[in-house]
This record gives structure tokens, C-alpha cells and sequence, in this order.
């Protein structure tokens, strides 16, 4: 179970509890327009500790796209040891984990943040849900109404709103200072115009706090360097999405500031990390950053020897990040979530150019990290699948299509080809090719490949015709290459 804010909202715990008992499955969903993804799940996972005596099991998985519902299933199927062919697809585990769902009880399982649009659909989601949950299913959404498919009751729908006056300055308080302290009058009253000014809104509440928590400082000075700056950060830029935004972006680049003082080569990473997928990043992620594509990284890590040293300075690189509420790490993973709105505020930082040249960095790096998909280097490939296919995203802007783009799309559709996943692969491939004949001068080997592949692929599709033209195509370049890769010429020949 991964760490999150806590808003310590007893009556909603006790409501949560009797939804889910209830009907099984439950939803709680945000009020806020633009509130953001931490609120309701911190409400999920405080709920799994509150009632943790009921529970054999606790599950946590992100449902804020397929790909990320099929690699938590997976991974909930491993942690279960479930009973799992050797050759299993994705579907495989779904399937496997759904039938523990039905089967099992004293169960929790949080899917986190399905929050409906282009990535996730209702549809999607109900596949993965088991038809008649033994335990409890329990769904986070910014979706005000859920779709009548999930067969979600609206009595066991909870929305999260904003702190009312007294839980705020009760929160803030809390956080800073401890339960049962008391403040001064200035810094009570300085406290209750910065819940005010912040909209009473828990996650810029908990980014204040964690920030006014450090020795030396108290509510009276954050309020006067809020008001000061939020009004500069207006004026420069526009929050893509609600109102609540302005005073939440002003929050984090208070934080960012900071951490930017006490370690650049943080905020290097966090700049990095507001164009990669925001959720389950993985280290390797980190280290291949740091092989001289972002120089502040890679001066950090030099002088790693070993593996033990890389970890400690990777743990030393996430500790302002974590302290000042920007990352959320996972320990038992070797990963960490940005929040969205986090990368929103860094993003409006950028202009135009600017954002360019920090995705075109982000390609290289995940370029760099996504190895050749050999069935040795799967697991590695599974855990990048998400950085990478948000490149893929990328990859119909014109300054965004380079040979780096195309060798990643290339790996790809080889990865998806060797999970059986043929459609998937098909589409990869096409792609790359189109890019490599856009970016390339002289064909090459790894162009070759990725014809030959795509070849493969035809003709597993039983489209011979198709198959034969591409594989002509693909010896041409090889011969021609110098000097002759005379071993992929006989695998071409012999297909």
C-alpha cells in the first residue's frame, strides 16, 4: 500500500465502511474541479488502515488507463502467487485475479484514480471488475457521475468536497505543530487566512504545510510570501484547468524553490517527471538520466561504483522531493507517482520551445532505459511500458520525430510482437517505419529490422503477399549496409 496525504475525516471513513458492506463496491469521487487525484486517495488508503482488522488482503492498483489496470492486475496476481502459466498474456492474469475476487473474501482492493476520458472508458474498467466480489472493491474518480454499466448504487457513491473553516485550520495545525497544540493569536489567525486564501482545498493545504513544518518558519511568513507571490504567478501564467489551481501552482513553486536551493539536481528530476507518465515511474528511469542527458543528474551520480551506491543516491535524490509532498516514493517498487497537477505547474513554467526540448529529452532518456526485448530483459520492459508509450504520445509533433523516437517505437512493437499482442505491434511498427523514412538519410540496420519485423507480423497474419514484399525490402537494405550483417541477411532469406 502506497503513502499518501491524510485529511483524518472520521464520519466519511465510517460512511466509506458502510457503502462498501453494504454492496460490495463502492466510488468515491471529487466535488472540486481541478482537485486533483491525492484527496480521495488518501481517503482510500487511510480507510485501509483505519480498518485494517477487517481485511486479510489489501490490494492497490492504478485504473487510470488499461495499461495500467493490466499491469496492476499482474502484479497482484504475482504478490497473490496465484497459479499462472508460464506463457500467460495480460488477459491471463486479469482473468486469474478476477476469479481470486470472486472466490476470496476479507478483501480490500483500491483502483485508483479512473478518472474517464481518452485513456480509461466505463467499458474498460468494468473488465476488469469481478462480476460478484466475495471482499471489497473500492474505485477513486474526479467522474461526477458514474456510468450506469458499473452498476455503482448512488448510495454507495461518495463525493469529497472541500475542508469546511475549522478542519482546515484543525488540519493545518495538526500537520505543523502536532495534535493537541495550540497557536499563538497571530499564527491562529494567520493560519485561518491562509485556509482561506488556499480554498480550504486539502491537497494545497498539505503542500503548505509540509513546507511551513521545517524549523524556522510559521504561518504568518508563508502567508505574506503566498500572497506575494501568487499574484506574480497569475499574472505569468494561466492554470490549464479550474480555479483552484492558481493557488495550488503558487503552493508548489513556493516548494520548488526551496528544493531547488537545497538540491538542483531534484528539480532536475521533477522537470523531467512532468513529461513522463505521473504514475509508477521506475528507477531505471533515474539512471538512465543520469548517462549524460541532464547534466545535473549526471554529475550527481558520479562516483557510483556499485549498485548499493546508485540506490543511496537515488533514495538521497527523491528526500526533498518526498519531504515537500512534490513525489510520493514506493519503496517495495523502486518507483514513484508525481502528482498531475505537479507536472501542470512545472509545464506552465515552459514556454512553447521550452516544453519541446524537455520532451525530446524525455524520449532519449526512455529511449535509453527501454533495453532490447529479449525474454531476459521482459520484466524491464514491463515496468518502462507506461514512460514509454506516453513518448508514444509524443510522437506525432514534427520536432518530436528523431531516429531516438523511432528506435523506441521499434522496441516496442518488438515487445508487443513477442507478447502475442499483434495489433499493438502492427501499429508500433508502422509508425516507426514512417518516422525512420522522415529522419534517416541512409536506411539502416535498425530500419531493416523493423521491417522485417513488421513482415513477421504479416505474415503471423497469414498476409503472405504483404509478408514476401516487406522481407525483399528489408534484404535490400541489408546488403546494402556495409559491412554486410550477414546474420540478419540469412534470417531474412530463410523467412
Amino acid at each position: 500500500m502506497r503513502n499518501a496525504f491524510f485529511t483524518g475525516r472520521g464520519d466519511e471513513l465510517a460512511a466509506l465502511h458502510n457503502a462498501l458492506n453494504n454492496g460490495g463496491t463502492a466510488a468515491v469521487t471529487q466535488a472540486v474541479s481541478g482537485l486533483g487525484g491525492i484527496g480521495k486517495t488518501a481517503l482510500a488508503v487511510e480507510y485501509a488502515h483505519k480498518y485494517v482488522d477487517k481485511y486479510d488482503h489489501r490490494l492497490f492498483c492504478s485504473a487510470d488507463s488499461p495499461a495500467s489496470l493490466s499491469a496492476g492486475f499482474r502484479a497482484i496476481a504475482e504478490e497473490l502467487m496465484l497459479p499462472i502459466p508460464a506463457d500467460a498474456k495480460d488477459d491471463d492474469f486479469t482473468n486469474a485475479v478476477k476469479r481470486w475476487l470472486e472466490t476470496t473474501p476479507r478483501y480490500l482492493l483500491i483502483l485508483d484514480n479512473a478518472d474517464f476520458g481518452d485513456n480509461l472508458t466505463p467499458r474498460q474498467l468494468k473488465r476488469f471488475l469481478p462480476g460478484t466480489p466475495k471482499g471489497h472493491v473500492l474505485i477513486t474518480t474526479r467522474a461526477q457521475t458514474l456510468h450506469g454499466s458499473l452498476n455503482i448504487p448512488a448510495n454507495q457513491v461518495m463525493t469529497l468536497s472541500v475542508m469546511d473553516k475549522d478542519e482546515a485550520v484543525t488540519f493545518l495545525t495538526e500537520r505543523v505543530r502536532g495534535k493537541g497544540e495550540t497557536l499563538t493569536t497571530d499564527e491562529a489567525d494567520a493560519a485561518r487566512e491562509l485556509a482561506h486564501d488556499l480554498g480550504y482545498l486539502a491537497l494545497a493545504l498539505e503542500q503548505a504545510a509540509a513546507y511551513i513544518a521545517q524549523p524556522g518558519r510559521t504561518f504568518r511568513n508563508y502567508l505574506n510570501l503566498y500572497r506575494k507571490r501568487s499574484v506574480a504567478q497569475v499574472e505569468k501564467a494561466t492554470p490549464e484547468t479550474g480555479d483552484y489551481e492558481k493557488t495550488v501552482a503558487t503552493t508548489w513553486q513556493i516548494s520548488i524553490e526551496e528544493v531547488e536551493r537545497v538540491c538542483p539536481a531534484s528539480v532536475a528530476l521533477l522537470t523531467l517527471s512532468a513529461y513522463l507518465t505521473p504514475d509508477d515511474i521506475p528507477v531505471e528511469i533515474v539512471y538512465a538520466a543520469a548517462q549524460g542527458f541532464i547534466p545535473k543528474l549526471t554529475s550527481f551520480f558520479i562516483g557510483v561504483t556499485n549498485n548499493d551506491e546508485a540506490m543511496e543516491r537515488y533514495n538521497d535524490l527523491l528526500e526533498p522531493l518526498t519531504r515537500y509532498s512534490l513525489v510520493v516514493p514506493d519503496r517495495d517498487t523502486f518507483s514513484y507517482s508525481i502528482h498531475r497537477l505537479v507536472q501542470a505547474v512545472i509545464r506552465c513554467e515552459e514556454d512553447y520551445e521550452a516544453q519541446l526540448q524537455q520532451k525530446n529529452t524525455a524520449i532519449r532518456v526512455v529511449n535509453q532505459a527501454f533495453p532490447a526485448p529479449t525474454f531476459d530483459r521482459w520484466l524491464t520492459c514491463h515496468r518502462l511500458l507506461s514512460c514509454a508509450l506516453q513518448m508514444y504520445e509524443y510522437s506525432d509533433v514534427k520536432g518530436l520525430r528523431t531516429g531516438d523516437t523511432g528506435l523506441l517505437l521499434s522496441n516496442l512493437a518488438h515487445y508487443f510482437r513477442e507478447q502475442g499482442q499483434y495489433v499493438q505491434a502492427e501499429i508500433f511498427c508502422r509508425k516507426s517505419l514512417v518516422i525512420f523514412e522522415e529522419v534517416l538519410a541512409v536506411p539502416n540496420c535498425i530500419m531493416a529490422s523493423c521491417i522485417t519485423n513488421l513482415a513477421l507480423i504479416c505474415k503471423i497474419k497469414s498476409e503472405y503477399p504483404q509478408a514476401e514484399k516487406l522481407y525483399k525490402k528489408g534484404l535490400e537494405i541489408q546488403q546494402n549496409i556495409q559491412p554486410t550483417p550477414f546474420a540478419d541477411v540469412s534470417v531474412t532469406l530463410n523467412n
